[in-house]
């Protein structure tokens, strides 16, 4: 069973860096939704501490068990996206107080994902 979903590392770092790119992506757009109505709130957290060539080759370089709990947390953090993305957008783009938050806390939930992933795969300052 857990033999299927192996997968070699020629080329899998690239698909897995393609996801985090999107990560970042939703995440940003996030950021200005909610910062485009709210001037007065601070902003959130920054999203861009692992570069994409670090984080593939911290994944080549990580043992299967790691690059498998990679995968999972990527495809949670997508799911979650996604879904939120599109239940704001199923709102017809209002932009009132109830909107602002959902964004802000799903922008909070990536930035929280992204970390996990950077967490995973890059190396630990001493």
């Amino acid at each position: 069973m857990f033999q299927a979903k192996m997968t070699t590392i020629d080329g899998g770092a690239i698909e897995e860096m393609d996801g985090v790119a999107a990560l970042r992506l939703m995440a940003r757009a996030l950021d200005d939704l909610a910062g485009s109505t709210t001037g007065h709130l601070p902003p959130q957290t920054a999203r861009e501490a692992g570069s994409p060539d670090a984080l593939a080759s911290g994944y080549a370089a990580a043992s299967p068990i790691v690059q498998r709990r990679f995968e999972a947390i990527l495809r949670e953090a997508e799911a979650v996206g996604t879904t939120g993305l599109s239940l704001m957008a199923a709102r017809g783009g209002r932009a009132d107080a109830g909107t602002i938050a959902a964004a802000r806390f799903l922008g909070n939930s990536l930035g929280g994902s992204i970390r996990r992933l950077e967490a995973l795969v890059l190396p630990r300052a001493a």
